[in-house]
């Protein structure tokens, strides 16, 4: 089997078995951060350490699946790669949900504190 024939059916049997499952890992990351980004006021290092947790179960069925297509080659490297630009893109996702979440409108300064009455000396 030639190299070219090799990479196509090393290819197909990635769209096939292992992307869909990386999307679904993918998706349910953003998922989450979009949530929690919204309604936590948690720093957003914490906020994407719970979404990895939250998607645990679909990245190791993406992990299973990519390690069986590698038939026992180190991926470990290439996944703490994707793990890692995956959390660089939560985090760039956080401060975009932040900065557009509408603020609370501001109160009206208060009126300056009028100095109490003074008392009134007897001569």
């Amino acid at each position: 089997m030639s190299v070219d024939e090799q990479t196509r059916q090393y290819q197909d049997r990635f769209d096939q078995d292992v992307a869909p499952l990386m999307k679904d890992w993918i998706f349910c990351l953003r998922d989450k951060v979009r949530v929690l980004a919204v309604v936590s006021s948690e720093a957003a290092q914490v906020v994407v350490r719970a979404a990895f947790a939250a998607c645990n179960e679909q990245e190791q069925k993406f992990e299973e699946a990519n390690r069986r297509l590698m038939a026992g080659r180190n991926i470990d490297a290439s996944f703490a790669k994707l793990e890692s630009d995956q959390s660089d893109q939560m985090m760039l996702d956080i401060v975009k949900l932040r900065a557009a979440r509408p603020r609370a409108p501001h109160a009206p300064p208060l009126p300056p504190a009028s100095a109490p009455p003074k008392p009134e000396q007897s001569i």
